[in-house]
């Protein structure tokens, strides 16, 4: 075996590799693959996987902070192949890359590498047990059991991804660009034969899916060419451009404009046609889940495993056991109710009105005044980055900008930069999220507006401290090599962001107001409902219609928000429970710590512990629990303490 570089010697070698300009990168990746490197050398076998991925991927080349995605793009002159045979063909690379590093040599590396192997480990066994269903859009890190539905497929996930990795900063770039929208045509066209493929082996997306997907797609296909995607990125980044030319660029943007209107149009108009005739003849009540589906249980319990790290093993106990959760959030809820002085009717009829009666912000065009409310904003977040030190090692010195924006711009005049811009329109279903990029607090004003204002805290804590904000700030750079940053980990990332609302309990963040711990007491019984939703979708066969109203008696969330949510729980199985079974289970980690080293259990390290390796799969982070509880009994033995 060649010994292991460590953190320090694959960052090295990364960084020499990593000036290499994309073209020739990209060209020896393809030709070379894993040729004539060591399958025993980590880092030889961890640079290969990150830049056959980003071959495979280029948006991920802008998540890892390396190489731009759009000279990856370019070099390879076309998207990524949505074909059958491409799809298997990503598979069977995926289970070579499984088999060389199952066969790395484990005595000799360090405890950082030996949370990176896990990772990668768990992450390709996950994507390889689900991806032997042999249907849907699987990828390593979430799933859908449909090739399109209303949040997946090609026809919103290319120009998501064109938004992400381009960057045109001179005129030949944007050349460049045209010959990628060239090949749009022909990857729109390949994923919808998967989706006739799939149909015709009985696996097609329920009714409310697919009615889903047409509203979606039809403004889509009403609109003028120059308001579609496809334009509008380039001609965004053509005004960003430093030296301008009128001419060039109009021509530029005519013929964007007629590859819109000769290939990529056509192709999602008969994705619509599609769509309709899958629908005909489908029963609108019908069951939307995978209960329809003759392997359904067992490709729900693997998306569970690649979504969550949760193995479901006994689905009956998980689901009551979150009834019972709910039970006993809502005698908090009570209780918290009582000393507002509603003490009469059920917690869901006195929560109605003191919700629909509470004070929220109020957002006019007064640039000033929406800084001050984002000033306040950011107060909130500054008094609990002050009590951070209780639990954890090391706090940031700083909080995170609040930015309040509207769903195209932030519309305040603190961001005006094209990152910032595409940060704030991203995963609009997030109404708080945190760039980590910019270390700004994204919240949408429409939230801002509808939400009272006692339930803004909870949600502040979820995205910023010490929620998602605090689990970004606390990654260690050497300790979080290129290779942790290919996939994102949605168990374990919203996971933390719940367990984080465990934390400000426990920091007594509530005491002055209790009113705001409505905000927590809500946010708690909506995720947990969610898996309970998500299970009984899938497992127990509910409708779209049914989830819906459970969500909507159960949380008294608005029903239309509530029908959303179960819509993507018919779309993509598991995602939903992300939160709550992340959460569960960093609790069960901290449990077993707690118990197994008693007086030596550090509430601070254990957190360290979690968060400073970054986002990985949860089953990777109980590996790094477990190798620190044995460091503790190592050096116990070692120093004679009993």
């Amino acid at each position: 075996m060649i010994k292991p570089q460590g953190a320090t010697g694959f960052m090295q070698r990364f960084s020499t590799l990593k000036r290499i300009k994309g073209v020739l990168l990209l060209s020896c990746v393809s030709a070379c693959g894993f040729q004539g490197q060591d399958s025993a050398d980590p880092s030889a076998v961890w640079l290969n996987i990150v830049y056959e991925e980003i071959s495979a991927s280029p948006e991920l080349a802008t998540r890892i902070g390396t190489l731009e995605g759009n000279d990856l793009i370019a070099a390879s002159g076309q998207i990524a192949d949505q074909s059958s045979a491409a799809h298997a063909s990503l598979l069977a690379r995926r289970l070579e890359y499984l088999e060389m590093l199952e066969a790395i040599d484990r005595s000799e590396m360090t405890a950082g590498e030996l949370s990176a192997l896990d990772s990668l480990l768990e992450a390709y066994r996950n994507y390889a047990a689900l991806s032997a269903f042999g249907h849907g859009d699987v990828t390593v890190e979430t799933a859908s059991p449909y090739a399109v539905t209303h949040m997946s497929g090609a026809w919103l996930e290319l120009p998501a991804k064109l938004r992400q990795t381009t960057r045109i900063e001179t005129l030949a770039d944007a050349q460049s660009y045209l010959t990628i929208l060239s090949g749009i045509s022909s990857a729109l066209r390949d994923n919808q034969q998967l989706l006739k493929s799939e149909a015709n082996a009985g696996i097609k997306p329920p009714i409310a899916v697919i009615d889903a997907a047409l509203t979606r797609l039809d403004p889509l296909l009403a609109m003028a060419p120059e308001q579609s995607e496809y334009l509008t990125i380039l001609r965004d980044d053509l005004e960003m451009l430093e030296t301008r030319d009128a001419e060039v660029e109009t021509a530029l943007i005519n013929q964007a404009r007629d590859i819109y209107t000769t290939s990529i149009l056509p192709e999602l108009q008969s994705l619509r046609a599609t769509l309709a005739d899958l629908r005909s003849g489908t029963q609108i009540d019908a069951a939307a889940g995978l209960s329809a589906i003759p392997h359904g249980a067992d490709w729900y319990g693997a998306a569970l495993k690649l979504q969550t790290g949760y193995v479901l093993e006994d689905a009956g106990l998980a689901m009551n056991t979150a009834l019972e959760r709910i039970a006993q959030i809502d005698r908090n809820l009570d209780r918290v109710l009582k000393i507002l002085e509603m003490p009469e009717g059920t917690v869901a009829e006195r929560l109605q009105p003191l919700l629909a009666d509470a004070e929220r912000p109020v957002l006019s065009a007064d640039i000033q005044l929406r800084i001050d409310l984002e000033t306040d904003l950011s107060s909130i977040l500054e008094l609990m980055r002050r009590r951070l030190h209780l639990m954890f090692e090391s706090i940031p010195a700083t909080t995170p900008e609040v930015v309040i924006s509207t769903a195209s711009a932030p519309i305040t005049d603190k961001v005006t930069d094209k990152t910032a811009r595409e940060a704030a329109v991203s995963e609009s279903w997030n109404a708080l999220r945190f760039d980590d990029r910019r270390s700004l607090l994204l919240v949408e004003a429409d939230h801002l507006i509808q939400t009272p204002g006692l339930l803004l805290p909870a949600q502040l804590y979820h995205a910023g401290y010490p929620g998602s904000a605090l689990r970004k700030a606390s990654e260690r750079p050497f300790d979080v090599q290129p290779i942790d940053r290919l996939f994102e980990n949605v168990g374990f990332d919203d996971g933390w962001a719940f367990y984080a609302l465990d934390l400000t309990q426990e920091f007594n963040a509530y005491d002055e107001a209790p009113s705001a711990l409505l905000g927590l007491l809500l946010l708690q019984r909506l995720q947990t409902a969610l898996f309970y939703a998500d299970a009984s979708m899938h497992l127990r066969g509910w409708s779209v219609e049914e989830t819906a109203r459970f969500l909507t008696e159960t949380t008294g969330y608005p029903e239309d928000q509530m029908r959303e949510e179960a819509l993507r729980i018919a779309a993509m199985p598991g995602r939903v429970s992300a939160a709550y079974l992340g959460r569960n289970q960093i609790l069960a980690l901290r449990e077993k710590a707690e118990f197994a080293l008693a007086n030596e259990f550090s509430l601070a390290e254990f957190h360290a512990i979690i968060l400073n390796s970054g986002s990985r799969p949860l089953g990777a982070v109980a590996s790094d629990i477990d190798r620190w509880i044995a460091s503790k009994a190592i050096a116990r033995a070692e120093s004679g303490t009993p």
